[in-house]
């Protein structure tokens, strides 16, 4: 099935909840353990101060993505806490009745396009070293390792592309 209708909504206190039960799934989904997400984010307050983080840049930091009326994925980014001068990925995930129509391509360049926005040069973002389908697709993408870090993840960087210049 093809994306038709994909659309970008920022982060809400309406849409909270529903954004903060996609984040319990993707941690699960990617973990397949759900107690790794009482350690990062153990409820819904913390969740609202990890958005209000990535929107310190804009709202369009920190998004659900529909296709039509279809809650299909989200991405989060911001800035990197050790550095702030580059682009930080927290989060892309994708449900897994979306998967397979390159929704991961467009949300990768969506945190592209709206760090490079901001005039971040460089982004870096986590995965776990483990996950070899995340991995690959971040090799395509012309991510290279940086470090391994803790919880058996590992830190990925790419320059980002400066926007062009309207003419």
């Amino acid at each position: 099935m093809a994306l038709l209708n994909l659309r970008f909504e920022p982060i809400t206190a309406d849409t909270l909840a529903t954004a903060y039960a996609l984040k319990r799934a993707t941690v699960v989904d990617n973990t397949g353990d759900a107690a790794w997400l009482a350690r990062i984010l153990p409820n819904r307050d913390a969740y609202a101060r990890y958005v209000a983080h990535c929107q310190a840049l804009g709202p369009a930091a920190a998004v659900l993505v529909y296709d039509g009326d279809t809650l299909v994925g989200n991405v989060d980014v911001g800035a990197y806490r050790p550095d702030p001068t580059v682009g930080y990925m927290f989060n892309i995930y994708i449900t897994p009745a979306a998967r397979g129509r390159g929704l991961g391509a467009l949300l990768d360049d969506y945190a592209h396009q709206t760090l490079g926005a901001w005039g971040f040069r460089h982004l870096r973002l986590r995965t776990f070293g483990a996950n070899t389908a995340t991995r690959r697709f971040y090799d395509a993408r012309g991510y290279t390792f940086l470090e391994n870090a803790e919880l058996g993840m590992v830190v990925l960087g790419r320059e980002i592309r400066a926007p062009a210049a309207n003419t």
